[in-house]
């Protein structure tokens, strides 16, 4: 469960699925907590599905490499780049629905602070 001091430091209230944030903003939000995040014992992390995080980095331009000639960065939207479907980790699953034991991080799944993941479990989860 995420309690109240995982809302970005920035102040930003958690937005529900009904308001829908534009790519950019949801880019700006998930790296702001991944750029201040430093991993501790103790901290928790959740596993999100490679393809799908893929998927959304490829939606919000999480590289940043497609610019426009003025250098500011285009929309998801003029690059053709869907909006991903709810977030599905079934690949990191056996059977028997246990947590698959060859899986490679930064190939099969991404760890994710404890806040990214619930924004992005806000965003893409109904």
């Amino acid at each position: 469960m995420a309690s109240e001091d995982t809302v970005p430091e920035s102040g930003d209230a958690t937005p529900t699925q009904q308001q829908q944030l534009l790519p950019d903003e949801e880019r700006r939000l998930i790296k702001d907590i991944i750029n201040k995040d430093h991993m501790a014992v103790g901290d928790q992390y959740y596993l999100v599905s490679g393809k799908w995080f893929g998927i959304w980095k490829d939606y919000v331009n999480y590289s940043g490499r497609a610019q426009d000639m003025e250098g500011s960065l285009s929309s998801s939207m003029e690059l053709g780049s869907a909006r991903p479907d709810e977030i599905d980790n079934s690949s990191l699953l056996d059977a028997k629905q246990e947590l698959k034991q060859d899986l490679v991080e930064g190939d099969d799944y991404e760890l994710l602070p404890e806040a990214a993941w619930t924004l992005l479990h806000s965003w893409y989860v109904s």
